[in-house]
Order: C-alpha cells, then sequence, then structure tokens
C-alpha cells in the first residue's frame, strides 16, 4: 500500500495562493525540477493533509527526503513554520520541541528570508 495520495482540492487550493508553497524550502543550491508538495507528518498512520504539514520540495529534495540530511533541513524548516502550541499536539512518540532545539542550534534560527535564492521554478 502507498503512503503517496492526492492533497484534497479545498487544501491544495489554500497552500497554491501561499507564495511560500511555489519554492524549494531547501533551497540549499542543489535545488533541481519542478516544485512538489511533501505531506510531511506521518500522524496515525497517514499522512496529515493539514497545511502546516505539507512543506513544498523540488524533486531533488523531494527524492532524497529519507536521507538523514535533507530530513533534517525538512524537519528545521517544518518545526520552525510551526506555533509551540502546534508543536505539543503531535509531540506525543517524538519530543518536537526538543528536535526544534537541537536543530535550531545545528542550522541556526529559521525564517521565510533566509532562503532568498530558493528554486522559483516550477519546471
Amino acid at each position: 500500500m502507498s503512503l503517496t495520495r492526492p492533497i484534497k482540492p479545498k487544501i491544495r487550493e489554500q497552500l497554491d495562493q501561499d507564495p511560500f508553497m511555489h519554492k524549494c524550502c531547501i533551497a540549499d543550491g542543489y535545488c533541481k525540477g519542478r516544485v512538489e508538495w511533501q505531506h510531511h507528518l506521518k500522524w496515525k498512520g497517514q499522512r496529515s493533509d493539514e497545511p502546516e504539514h505539507i512543506l513544498p520540495l523540488c524533486s531533488y529534495h523531494h527524492s532524497k527526503v529519507d536521507t538523514r540530511e535533507v530530513r533534517e533541513k525538512v524537519d528545521w524548516v517544518w518545526l520552525n513554520r510551526l506555533t509551540d502550541d502546534q508543536i505539543r499536539a503531535i509531540s506525543k512518540a517524538v519530543n518536537y520541541s526538543q528536535r526544534k532545539i537541537y536543530l535550531n542550534g545545528k542550522y541556526g534560527s529559521y525564517s521565510n528570508s533566509n532562503y532568498d535564492t530558493r528554486n522559483t521554478s516550477k519546471y
């Protein structure tokens, strides 16, 4: 059974209106290919369709999301876009608050302006 499934149309419309969702959120100079949306949180055996748990990745980074280096960077972006309340709500088996502290120590404080050179190509 594949975990890949389409994002609900209403959520897709909401995400499509957000400029952040049209650029790879990693943008480390290796970006290549069109932007794809990654269901980042697996919750109760399914990938969450909540907008805050979907991140834009270029095809290259999306294909490498299971590697430690890319996974850490995606976690770093994702956790810094969540509120403390959202992080507490999902911190059951994993302490995401502690993970955010670790990743901020490794990569620094995140803001959307960290990556002004992000890939803006859809192809």
